[in-house]
């Protein structure tokens, strides 16, 4: 992990999205601040009670892109973790739209961006949330994009520790 310096994109909308977020019970488990790449990758990561992970992970040197991901968290032994899949696989799932990625843009695009990307959130969210069960999250994993496929091309998937998930 590099950790050289501090990037503004993640802590920016972790700002913007805590009010929100923590009212669903979620709670911070990453620091937000952390640049995690050489392309400047910076994520907010969150947790519920019951085990569901939700990461908002940006990438603006790269793709200038932002995603999200969810589910249970994979965590290999040498310090990668990936989550089930994208947050638009799982809400695919539940019948819900939700964009595969969202395009940062550049200077003040970006804050608008992260607007977006918060307001669906709370559009689809609670929602989600109400309905996701352990079986859907194992779906998602075995689809294309998935954890496991994603899991099993970095590392032997016996090094990696899984989160439990409990349904409501």
């Amino acid at each position: 992990m590099i950790q050289r310096q501090q990037s503004r994109e993640a802590p920016q909308f972790h700002d913007m999205a805590w009010p929100f977020l923590s009212g669903l019970g979620f709670e911070l488990v990453k620091d937000p601040g952390l640049i995690l790449n050489s392309y400047l990758l910076t994520a907010a990561t969150y947790r519920t009670k019951r085990g569901f992970f939700l990461t908002v992970g940006f990438d603006p040197a790269d793709s200038n892109t932002a995603a999200i991901s969810c589910g249970r968290q994979w965590q290999g032994k040498r310090g990668g973790f990936v989550l089930s899949n994208r947050y638009a696989a799982l809400a695919r799932r539940m019948g819900i739209e939700a964009p595969e990625y969202y395009e940062l843009g550049y200077g003040d695009e970006i804050p608008r961006t992260m607007e977006r990307i918060l307001g669906d959130l709370k559009q689809t969210l609670p929602r989600l949330l109400k309905r996701v069960t352990r079986e859907d999250l194992l779906a998602i994993e075995r689809e294309n994009g998935g954890a496991l496929s994603h899991a099993a091309a970095h590392e032997p998937l016996e090094d990696y520790e899984i989160s439990e998930y409990q349904t409501n």
